[in-house]
């Protein structure tokens, strides 16, 4: 195979590689040259269809305000827009060109070019490559405002479709389309002739560059191809000598230098390995005879030759020995009592000699040292290791206490039995926990009673059978109860069990440790009720029964209503507290087949007992819901508490967990919505609920992008005045695929879903936008009231957010009112106070929505920074009787004496009217003076106010 591709490595297929990378390369350039040129050219191109398009958008402009200011219908000025978009003719390169006009539902108004499509559909009119060219540039101009778009469209001058750009605008005045277009078949004609005369350029250049190259570096590839045919002959015959010619090279040059240095070192390198193979043929001799430490001395007794294993005994590397006096490498004690004697071992006799080697660390080596002349003059030495054996016998006896340590110190119980049961060894443990058993068999203890002899002489049994038992059991201990964990293991030697080893350990407060840590993990901290993981795992097995056959039973959901209240006025201290008795309280009814947990917060979950399903579980569901009747009271506070459950039955409703606990919430929620302080069952239709709920928030989200929303002004009228005195601004939806659909639907898929936020921000600014442009219109400057909800006041840029709304709309802060309602409040009032504070000292008002129907409203009033009380519908509807008329009253008193201007909400009929002039309200709102308007209506209606 490598023979095969073998020429990959040769010279000239990586030249001619080279080459094809150069020119790749070049034509890579010519590509990207191509493409930016061909981009720039349609960018600029598309910048003169885009300012064509403004210069006639400016030049409707007149036609198209008079349309906005009502001085035209849409009708009329569309009629106005088609005359003057119809004369609208230019050139550009390829000819004559003009302005079409679509309205929003595909239909072509103007197309000089084609007086025949003019006044028709053209939405589902598509070109020969399928595209709805129509509905695109009637897409992009709605979404957008204005943009681009590219197609493939067929000149005057051809059949054959041509790439086409156009700029298309919106004129929402008059619901049309106002755009132009231009080919961009000469850019490319440009750009081929263009390129064409730079590729032929840049090829004649790149050749003469490559052909002058090759002459330049001609003696360089000569002298590498000369050498390179010498090595090859080396390596056919590496003991011929290379035959290699200078004739050609200029002496002094580096090719003549790089030819006379390989001959150089060729014939040095010839003399040296002769040399070498004498020196190989010593040291293959010495290493292959030298058993252990080796030596090679000169006649000065320096060292010149070592190997591995004396390096390993002396602790050294070859370059610390090379060299070096060999008397240095010995004890001074050593040479002393026996000198070296050179005369011995001139005479060519082997010396043995003991000596102490002197190694860098650690203490001295005792080795056996005997040394031999050479042929050469030189001393051979060898040195073997005494010390092994003595560390061996030290390495025993240190492994003989280490073990005694281990078995008289080991933190546990420790014994050894020989195969007859007889104790043989007990470590101190052993002995204060067993007594001393020493040379006494199982049999022969007394303290032991029958079932223990029993169990031990089965365990012996095993034991002795080659297995490993271990086990826990309790004893008593100096009067008290402990856990053992006991290992026993057999002892064996030579293939046969000999003995057995056992090992005791006092696992006590390990067990104790565990039996706390399986109480934290499967039960409440705060109620020492089951938490959720033990409650599934209960349901689980009840589930598991009633698929085998079982009774049936129910899971009821139960939450604490607007518990969070208690925690934001009382603390969260003692508001736990309050939960540790709800928890009490619910032990009561549970009894010995029932099941309570806690899920978190003020949730719980209530297992009911087998066979107490959806027609009993009624009767558990009211025991539940009478545990809070009656107060609760802790640290001296006594507070009402009720709540809200949420029942699904098994199997009815299903057999798996997790199902049945959303099923149980949606039941929950159901009946939270419905007025708490009850229950309600699971069925299909709230599934359903859900499934629709989930379907319109799709739609809105669609609607949002689409921007189909719309924002319509309710009037404010003061009472004394007579006169509209502020707006309030509310979302309306009108889907082109589900028709009208109420606040009452979308707001609340909205605020759980978190489009709120959204929706929110665009009521803002509509609104805003629409109260800071009547004065510009000759209308009154009204205040603007807006809805805000929890999850806006949460965001953390809300305020700031606001002002810059403010700020770019142009409108005072004066002139805006958040609106809030006590709801919003819950969620965090401390936030949602700070967020209002800080709006509040620039200017904006903040009012208090829906008054009365909330739990703390005093607490609201005294801290919050309000201007505005509005009071909630229900009183106003129900005004005639006479309960709701002595609380109304006393809330527009309340609101007077705080300062605030009272609005009363719900004013539909005369009587209404009159009852919140009576009550002295400030401002009535309501259907009596005006439903809902949309922007357009609204100047109308201030247009002709009057006294009302």
């Amino acid at each position: 195979m490598r023979e095969r591709f073998a020429f990959l490595d040769r010279t000239w297929f990586r030249l001619a590689l080279s080459l094809g990378v150069l020119f790749a390369a070049f034509g890579f350039f010519l590509y990207i040259l191509a493409a930016e040129a061909r981009v720039n050219a349609l960018e600029e191109r598309r910048q003169d269809v885009r300012r064509l398009v403004e210069v006639a958008r400016a030049s409707l402009r007149p036609i198209l305000s008079r349309v906005r200011d009502g001085e035209l219908s849409r009708e009329e000025g569309r009629r106005l827009v088609v005359r003057v978009v119809r004369q609208m003719i230019y050139r550009d390169v390829h000819g004559p060109n003009y302005f079409f006009l679509l309205d929003y539902d595909g239909t072509l108004w103007v197309n000089p070019y084609l007086p025949q499509r003019e006044g028709t559909k053209q939405a589902d009119f598509t070109y020969p490559q399928g595209l709805p060219l129509e509905q695109e540039l009637v897409r992009i101009a709605r979404t957008r405002g204005e943009g681009i778009v590219r197609y493939l469209y067929p000149p005057p001058f051809s059949s054959e479709p041509q790439e086409k750009v156009s700029y298309v605008a919106s004129l929402p005045e008059i619901r049309c389309v106002l755009g132009t277009g231009a080919y961009v078949l000469d850019l490319d004609r440009a750009l081929r002739a263009h390129l064409r005369g730079v590729a032929l350029t840049g090829s004649f250049i790149l050749i003469l560059g490559l052909f002058i190259s090759l002459r330049i570096l001609s003696p360089l590839l000569k002298s590498y191809s000369v050498l390179l045919e010498a090595m090859r002959g080396l390596a056919r015959d590496p003991q011929k000598p290379p035959t290699l010619s200078l004739e050609g090279f200029r002496e002094g040059s580096e090719s003549w230098l790089l030819l006379s240095a390989f001959l150089d070192m060729d014939r040095r390198l010839r003399e040296t390995g002769a040399q070498l193979l004498q020196d190989e043929e010593r040291l293959r001799i010495l290493v292959e005879e030298a058993p252990d430490g080796f030596l090679e001395l000169d006649g000065d007794s320096r060292v010149v030759r070592t190997n591995r294993r004396f390096c390993e005994l002396m602790g050294a590397s070859p370059e610390d020995l090379l060299s070096r006096p060999v008397e240095e490498l010995f004890h001074p004690d050593d040479l002393i009592t026996t000198p070296l004697v050179y005369e011995e071992v001139l005479r060519g006799g082997v010396v043995t000699r003991e000596r102490r080697l002197l190694r860098p660390w650690g203490a001295p080596l005792r080795v056996e040292m005997r040394s031999k002349l050479l042929s050469d003059g030189t001393v051979m030495s060898l040195f073997r290791d005494l010390s092994e054996r003595e560390e061996a016998q030290a390495r025993l006896q240190e492994q003989q206490s280490l073990l005694e340590a281990l078995f008289a110190n080991a933190p546990f119980e420790l014994w050894v039995r020989d195969a007859k049961g007889r104790m043989l060894l007990q470590n101190p443990l052993a002995r204060k926990g067993q007594g001393n058993l020493l040379g006494e068999a199982v049999e022969e203890h007394r303290g032991l009673s029958e079932e223990t002899r029993r169990l031990w002489r089965e365990t012996n049994r095993k034991v002795l059978a080659g297995d490993v038992i271990q086990r826990e059991e309790m004893e008593i201990r100096e009067g008290r109860e402990i856990c053992l964990y006991k290992v026993i293991a057999p002892i064996w030697r030579e293939g046969k069990v000999r003995g057995i080893l056992g090992v005791s350990l006092d696992v006590t407060e390990e067990k104790v440790q565990a039996q706390q840590i399986e109480r934290m993990a499967f039960y409440d901290a705060l109620t020492d009720l089951p938490n959720l993981r033990l409650f599934n795992a209960h349901l689980e097995e009840r589930l598991a029964a009633v698929r085998d056959g079982g009774e049936g039973g129910a899971l009821l959901f139960l939450d604490l209503d607007d518990f969070k209240l208690v925690n934001d006025s009382l603390g969260h201290a003692l508001g736990d507290q309050f939960l540790v008795e709800v928890a009490a309280r619910i032990r009561t009814v549970l009894g010995p087949d029932r099941l309570a947990a806690r899920l978190g917060g003020d949730e719980f979950l209530v297992l009911s007992a087998p066979g107490e399903g959806c027609r009993d579980v009624d009767i558990l569901a009211n025991e539940l819901l009478g545990l809070f009747e009656a107060p609760f009271e802790q640290g001296g506070v006594r507070q009402f508490l009720s709540a809200t459950l949420g029942v699904a039955c098994f199997p009815e409703d299903g057999l798996y967990p997790e199902a049945l606990l959303a099923q149980a919430d949606m039941a929950l929620h159901k009946a939270k919505r419905e007025g708490k302080r009850s229950f309600r069952f699971y069925d299909a239709a709230l599934q359903e609920e859900v499934v629709k709920s989930r379907e319109l928030e799709n739609h809105l989200r669609d609607a949002l992008e689409a921007g189909e929303l719309e924002v319509f002004f309710q009037p404010q009228v003061g009472v004394s005045s007579g006169r509209v005195e502020a707006l309030e601004a509310l979302a309306r939806w009108h889907s082109p695929t589900l028709g009208q659909i109420s606040p009452g639907r979308f707001i609340p898929v909205a605020e759980r879903s978190g489009l709120i936020v959204p929706l929110g921000a665009l009521v803002l600014r509509e609104a805003c936008r629409f109260a800071a442009g009547l004065e510009a219109q000759g209308l009154p400057s009204l205040r603007v009231a807006v809805n805000v909800s929890a999850r806006q006041l949460l965001q953390e840029d809300f305020a700031e957010t606001t002002l810059r709304v403010l700020e770019e709309t142009g409108l005072a802060p004066s002139l805006l009112e958040v609106e809030i309602t006590e709801t919003t409040l819950m969620e965090s009032f401390d936030r949602v106070s700070e967020t209002l504070r800080h709006l509040r000292e620039k200017g904006v008002r903040v009012a208090l929505d829906d008054f009365g129907m909330g739990y703390s409203s005093l607490t609201y009033l005294r801290r919050l920074p309000l201007d505005t009380l509005k009071i909630d519908r229900s009183f106003i509807v129900d005004s005639r009787r006479e309960g709701n008329r002595v609380i109304t009253r006393a809330m527009v008193r309340l609101g007077h004496d705080l300062g605030l201007e009272v609005v009363a909400e719900g004013v539909e009929t005369e009587e209404h009217r009159a009852f919140a002039d009576e009550a002295e309200c400030d401002v009535i709102q309501g259907y009596w003076y005006s439903r809902p308007l949309p922007p357009e209506e609204v100047r109308a209606f201030l247009s002709r106010q009057g006294d009302l």
